[in-house]
């Protein structure tokens, strides 16, 4: 059993060196196809790395140019704001902010006087139950 073992091991030794040489003739090989490919680049390869660099410099040109362009205009628009005058019409027929809320916070007193539960006044009135509780605190003050 022992030489058994032994054999397996020695043959697994001399397998790997024999894929370490091979690996060696790889590389190698590898190598050569590099420079190979390097002196075969035909003219249109080139042609076609000089279009890639003109287009990639000309794109930076343009995102130059957007970006001037996008300053200019912030200054632009901080120089034309102009304060503006807006005429309000008082008439008679307006309704204020403390009519409406005089009108809902006795709709809402009413409403409670009457019986209603604090649901019932919220689905009525179409208000939230919060506002309800609001009014409700405020006035009891």
């Amino acid at each position: 059993m022992p030489i058994l073992l032994l054999g397996i091991g020695v043959a697994l030794i001399i397998l790997n060196v024999k894929s370490i040489k091979n690996e060696k003739n790889k590389n190698l090989n590898f190598s050569e196809v590099l420079k190979e490919k390097e002196n075969n680049i035909s003219d249109v390869e080139v042609k076609v790395i000089e279009l890639r660099r003109e287009i990639a410099e000309t794109i930076l040109e343009l995102q130059k140019d957007i970006e001037d362009i996008k300053e200019l205009v912030k200054v632009d628009e901080y120089k034309t704001i102009k304060p503006t005058q807006v005429n309000v019409e008082n008439t008679k027929d307006d309704i204020t902010m403390n009519e409406i809320k005089g009108d809902k916070s006795r709709q809402v007193m009413e409403l409670l006087h009457n019986g209603l539960s604090d649901d019932d006044v919220c689905k009525e009135l179409n208000i939230g139950k919060g506002e309800l509780l609001l009014i409700r605190k405020l006035l009891e003050n």
